[in-house]
Protein backbone atom coordinates (compact mmCIF):
# COMPACT_ATOMS: atom_id res chain seq x y z
CA UNK A 1 0.00 0.00 0.00
CA UNK A 2 1.48 3.45 -1.17
CA UNK A 3 1.58 6.44 1.52
CA UNK A 4 0.64 9.29 -0.10
CA UNK A 5 2.72 12.42 1.12
CA UNK A 6 0.64 15.95 1.18
CA UNK A 7 3.34 18.11 1.87
CA UNK A 8 4.67 18.32 -1.55
CA UNK A 9 1.63 19.79 -2.70
CA UNK A 10 1.08 23.24 -3.39
CA UNK A 11 -2.28 24.19 -1.60
CA UNK A 12 -3.96 27.52 -1.01
CA UNK A 13 -3.89 28.84 2.47
CA UNK A 14 -7.23 29.37 4.21
CA UNK A 15 -6.91 32.41 6.20
CA UNK A 16 -10.09 32.63 8.96
CA UNK A 17 -11.32 35.67 9.51
CA UNK A 18 -11.42 37.44 12.97
CA UNK A 19 -14.64 38.07 13.76
CA UNK A 20 -15.85 39.09 17.03
CA UNK A 21 -19.13 37.48 18.02
CA UNK A 22 -18.96 39.43 21.52
CA UNK A 23 -20.09 37.98 24.63
CA UNK A 24 -22.52 35.07 23.79
CA UNK A 25 -25.79 35.85 26.21
CA UNK A 26 -27.21 32.80 27.91
CA UNK A 27 -30.09 32.50 30.42
CA UNK A 28 -29.55 31.90 33.49
CA UNK A 29 -31.87 30.01 36.34
CA UNK A 30 -31.04 28.73 40.10
CA UNK A 31 -32.67 25.82 40.94
CA UNK A 32 -34.73 27.89 43.22
CA UNK A 33 -36.10 30.65 40.70
CA UNK A 34 -36.97 27.11 38.43
CA UNK A 35 -38.73 25.49 41.52
CA UNK A 36 -40.29 28.70 42.13
CA UNK A 37 -41.78 29.15 38.31
CA UNK A 38 -45.23 27.57 38.05
CA UNK A 39 -45.52 25.12 34.79
CA UNK A 40 -46.53 27.33 32.02
CA UNK A 41 -43.78 30.13 33.29
CA UNK A 42 -41.00 27.12 32.54
CA UNK A 43 -42.72 26.03 29.12
CA UNK A 44 -42.48 29.52 28.01
CA UNK A 45 -38.90 29.50 28.64
CA UNK A 46 -38.14 26.29 27.01
CA UNK A 47 -40.30 27.52 24.30
CA UNK A 48 -38.50 31.12 24.17
CA UNK A 49 -41.69 32.65 24.29
CA UNK A 50 -40.53 34.13 28.13
CA UNK A 51 -39.16 37.17 26.65
CA UNK A 52 -35.74 36.21 28.56
CA UNK A 53 -32.58 36.94 26.31
CA UNK A 54 -29.91 34.53 25.37
CA UNK A 55 -29.43 31.35 24.39
CA UNK A 56 -30.72 27.90 26.90
CA UNK A 57 -27.66 25.84 27.57
CA UNK A 58 -28.91 22.32 27.92
CA UNK A 59 -28.07 22.02 31.88
CA UNK A 60 -30.77 24.09 32.12
CA UNK A 61 -32.99 23.03 29.75
CA UNK A 62 -32.48 19.17 31.34
CA UNK A 63 -33.02 20.67 34.46
CA UNK A 64 -35.85 22.45 33.81
CA UNK A 65 -37.93 19.55 31.71
CA UNK A 66 -36.91 17.19 35.03
CA UNK A 67 -38.38 19.91 37.50
CA UNK A 68 -41.65 19.52 34.77
CA UNK A 69 -41.65 15.30 34.88
CA UNK A 70 -41.37 15.61 39.16
CA UNK A 71 -44.44 17.72 39.05
CA UNK A 72 -46.24 15.75 36.28
CA UNK A 73 -45.33 12.70 38.53
CA UNK A 74 -46.85 14.30 42.00
CA UNK A 75 -49.75 15.24 39.86
CA UNK A 76 -50.50 11.84 38.66
CA UNK A 77 -49.53 9.42 41.58
CA UNK A 78 -52.37 10.81 43.71
CA UNK A 79 -55.97 8.75 42.52
CA UNK A 80 -58.82 10.30 41.03
CA UNK A 81 -61.52 11.25 44.01
CA UNK A 82 -63.85 8.76 42.11
CA UNK A 83 -61.59 5.80 42.45
CA UNK A 84 -63.04 5.01 46.35
CA UNK A 85 -66.60 5.61 45.65
CA UNK A 86 -66.15 3.40 42.27
CA UNK A 87 -64.52 0.52 44.28
CA UNK A 88 -67.17 0.19 47.26
CA UNK A 89 -69.92 0.58 44.73
CA UNK A 90 -68.17 -2.44 42.31
CA UNK A 91 -67.74 -4.44 45.88
CA UNK A 92 -71.75 -3.82 46.43
CA UNK A 93 -72.49 -4.95 43.18
CA UNK A 94 -70.39 -7.88 42.73
CA UNK A 95 -72.02 -9.23 46.55
CA UNK A 96 -75.78 -8.50 45.21
CA UNK A 97 -74.73 -10.46 42.11
CA UNK A 98 -73.50 -13.20 43.52
CA UNK A 99 -76.66 -12.89 46.40
CA UNK A 100 -78.95 -13.27 43.20
CA UNK A 101 -77.07 -15.93 41.18
CA UNK A 102 -77.08 -18.57 44.73
CA UNK A 103 -80.67 -19.89 43.65
CA UNK A 104 -79.95 -20.43 40.49
CA UNK A 105 -76.70 -22.59 41.27
CA UNK A 106 -78.35 -24.49 44.35
CA UNK A 107 -81.99 -24.49 43.64
CA UNK A 108 -83.74 -24.82 46.65
CA UNK A 109 -85.23 -28.85 47.84
CA UNK A 110 -88.49 -29.49 46.14
CA UNK A 111 -90.86 -31.35 48.64
CA UNK A 112 -92.11 -34.63 47.44
CA UNK A 113 -95.72 -35.20 46.45
CA UNK A 114 -97.98 -37.65 48.32
CA UNK A 115 -99.12 -40.89 45.98
CA UNK A 116 -102.89 -40.71 45.52
CA UNK A 117 -104.72 -43.96 46.57
CA UNK A 118 -107.56 -45.44 44.11
CA UNK A 119 -108.75 -48.89 44.58
CA UNK A 120 -106.22 -50.18 47.28
CA UNK A 121 -103.42 -49.28 44.72
CA UNK A 122 -101.03 -46.79 45.35
CA UNK A 123 -100.60 -44.41 42.05
CA UNK A 124 -98.68 -41.44 41.99
CA UNK A 125 -99.78 -38.41 40.64
CA UNK A 126 -97.99 -37.95 37.59
CA UNK A 127 -99.65 -35.02 36.32
CA UNK A 128 -99.52 -32.97 39.48
CA UNK A 129 -95.61 -33.77 40.03
CA UNK A 130 -94.71 -33.00 36.52
CA UNK A 131 -96.50 -29.92 36.76
CA UNK A 132 -95.17 -28.81 40.16
CA UNK A 133 -92.03 -30.10 38.83
CA UNK A 134 -92.17 -28.33 35.11
CA UNK A 135 -94.03 -25.37 36.05
CA UNK A 136 -93.19 -24.35 39.85
CA UNK A 137 -93.21 -20.85 38.91
CA UNK A 138 -97.11 -20.47 38.71
CA UNK A 139 -99.57 -19.98 40.93
CA UNK A 140 -102.08 -22.10 42.17
CA UNK A 141 -105.09 -20.00 40.83
CA UNK A 142 -103.26 -19.90 37.36
CA UNK A 143 -105.49 -21.88 34.51
CA UNK A 144 -102.34 -24.18 33.31
CA UNK A 145 -101.80 -25.20 37.20
CA UNK A 146 -105.02 -27.84 38.64
CA UNK A 147 -106.58 -26.98 41.40
CA UNK A 148 -107.90 -29.02 44.29
CA UNK A 149 -111.39 -28.20 43.17
CA UNK A 150 -110.75 -29.31 39.24
CA UNK A 151 -108.52 -32.59 40.04
CA UNK A 152 -111.81 -33.25 42.60
CA UNK A 153 -113.82 -32.75 39.93
CA UNK A 154 -112.36 -34.76 36.93
CA UNK A 155 -113.36 -38.30 36.88
CA UNK A 156 -110.02 -40.87 37.73
CA UNK A 157 -109.77 -43.36 35.12
CA UNK A 158 -109.25 -47.14 36.89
Amino acid sequence: MQKFDFSNLDLPKLEMPDIDFGEIMTVKLSVAEIKALSDDELLAVLNRESGLEGIIPLPLQLAITSELMARHAERIAKPHWSVTPQFWLGLVAAIAGCIAAYPVVFPPQQKPVAPIVTHGQAKPDIHNSLSSFLLPQLSPKSKLHPSKSNAQAQPSIP
